[in-house]
């Protein structure tokens, strides 16, 4: 949301309501929804929806804080789950790239924002990006990732991967290209 400040109650129920429409909505129709049918759709204003929600990026940014948070821990559980930082990391790419189906066109939003310091997206996914630049910094301090593998374009071009390519299970078929790209040469 546009503020850290503490929100009225009923600003917090106004706020949580565009966020449940905008879930819904997204869900039906994709993230190119316009602002205003999210607004209509959780009862509220344009002055309400804007004065919470500036852009369409603080949006989308709002309505995937839940799963920008279960993959901050994902990375953390993965990291203990696994032995070979290697599979940790592929683990967690495969369950980041899964976790955008939800809605249409997130994909490509995020890609962009994950990348611009200037985004929402950019701010909420920002733990994330730490704990899976972590997992990434274990897979090539082991050998396994190419040492000029950085997170943000990584994780931006995992968001990319087509909607055409999927499998039943969401998963993207182009994924295991990827890991082979960014793979290193182990030395132990």
């Amino acid at each position: 949301m546009a503020s850290d400040r503490p929100l009225r109650a009923d600003a917090r129920r106004n706020a949580l309501a565009v966020i449940d429409a905008a879930r819904t909505l997204f869900a039906e129709r994709g993230v190119g929804i316009p602002m205003e049918d999210v607004g209509r759709a959780a009862g509220v204003g344009k002055g309400t929806l804007y004065r919470r929600f500036p852009t369409k990026d603080h949006l989308i940014a709002a309505v995937s804080r839940d799963r920008f948070d279960r993959l901050t821990a994902a990375a953390d559980e993965l990291a203990a789950e696994f032995g070979d930082p290697v599979d940790a990391l592929g683990a967690w790419l495969r369950d980041y790239d899964r976790s955008a189906q939800q809605y249409r066109g997130l994909r490509a939003v995020e890609s962009a924002g994950i990348a611009d310091a200037g985004s929402a997206i950019f701010t909420d996914c920002a733990p994330m990006k730490e704990r899976a630049g972590a997992l990434l910094a274990a897979a090539q301090a082991a050998g396994g990732v190419r040492a000029d593998v950085e997170i943000t374009p990584l994780l931006s071009l995992v968001a990319s991967l087509p909607d055409a390519f999927r499998a039943p299970d969401g998963s993207s078929l182009l994924l295991p290209v990827v890991l082979r790209g960014i793979a290193g040469v182990r030395t132990g």
